[in-house]
């Protein structure tokens, strides 16, 4: 479908005044894509020095230094700064950070994931070891809780002979696991799932941004409870970061589309910590098998994705 095609379609539904508005918005997504792929720039920090890479998923760099400090681990930070993510969605990163690196530096990770696109989108076989904490979803909730990863991982760091590890927590990224269930009411496009229905309703203007952001921090606080407990029960360089960002309206972009060169998406935090494993916590026995693969795309469609 062309501009123009689009362009008369959005007129009819939404009339003359939301129908321009929303072809822009179309072509803005559409066109940044594109050139995403050929504008490819970006960090991929398997180069970078850390024995605990810490990925809060759809983490923005303004949002981390707005809730961060308010948080107990701030005081662990020796640094914070900003990097800028080779990639604007996780499926991106993945592709561009695993499938690209060389073998034998997968051999020395462990990667512990709470993130669905693990499975299909990366050789898992090319890792030291692998925790699939994504097949844990909790679907009254519609995402993993960030105790099963930090268990996971903390076991991990206890008991793996790989010298580096990937902790992949899924919040902040929606779903909200404070207020669940708040945003399910707004779903004008099935199929898009829970996480899809914040924007969507953002875009719509069904929700009101502060209160979306608030929400979005307070999600992101949660995960940080469990980064200071990593920071206590891991030993080693820890940099917390993020696999890509996430957009509220910015150029007309909600969500977080893939090869999209906005800032939003590709801002994330680089903070680091020098952790020690002081035993303050011990996790629960090691994951047991979990979902089928039909239940791992279940919960990729409560994170909002089309399967």
């Amino acid at each position: 479908m062309g501009l123009a095609d689009g362009l008369y379609r959005r007129i009819r539904s939404d009339g003359v005044v939301g129908g321009v508005k929303r072809a822009v918005v179309d072509g803005v997504n559409i066109y940044s894509g594109k050139a995403g792929r050929h504008i490819n720039y970006g960090q991929r920090p398997l180069d970078e020095e850390w024995d605990i890479l810490v990925l809060l998923d759809a983490c923005r760099y303004d949002l981390f230094t707005e809730f961060a400090p308010t948080h107990a681990v701030q005081e662990r930070f020796e640094s914070v700064d900003s990097v800028y993510s080779c990639a604007s969605t996780s499926k991106e990163w993945m592709r561009k950070v695993y499938e690209e690196a060389e073998a034998e530096t997968l051999q020395d990770i462990h990667l512990v994931s709470a993130n669905g696109w693990e499975p299909k989108e990366v050789d898992l076989s090319k890792f030291g070891a692998v925790t699939p904490v994504w097949e844990h979803t909790d679907f009254d909730i519609g995402t993993i809780r960030p105790q099963k990863v930090t268990d996971a991982a903390v076991h991990a760091g206890r008991s793996s002979d790989c010298e580096r590890f990937i902790v992949h927590y899924m919040q902040p990224h929606a779903p909200f696991i404070h207020c669940a269930g708040k945003y399910d009411s707004v779903n004008d496009h099935p199929g898009q799932g829970r996480s899809q229905n914040v924007w969507e309703g953002l875009k719509e203007g069904k929700y009101d941004r502060t209160e979306v952001w608030n929400d979005y921090g307070t999600n992101l606080l949660s995960v940080l409870d469990h980064v200071e407990t990593l920071a206590e029960n891991m030993s080693g360089r820890m940099v917390v970061s993020a696999d890509h960002g996430n957009a509220l309206g910015e150029w007309g972009i909600y969500g977080h589309p893939g090869y999209v060169p906005l800032p939003a998406l590709k801002r994330v935090p680089w903070a680091t910590i020098d952790a020690s494993d002081e035993h303050t916590y011990e996790p629960d026995d090691p994951l047991e098998p979990g979902l089928a693969e039909s239940d791992v795309d279940e919960h990729l469609r409560a994170l909002g994705y089309k399967m």
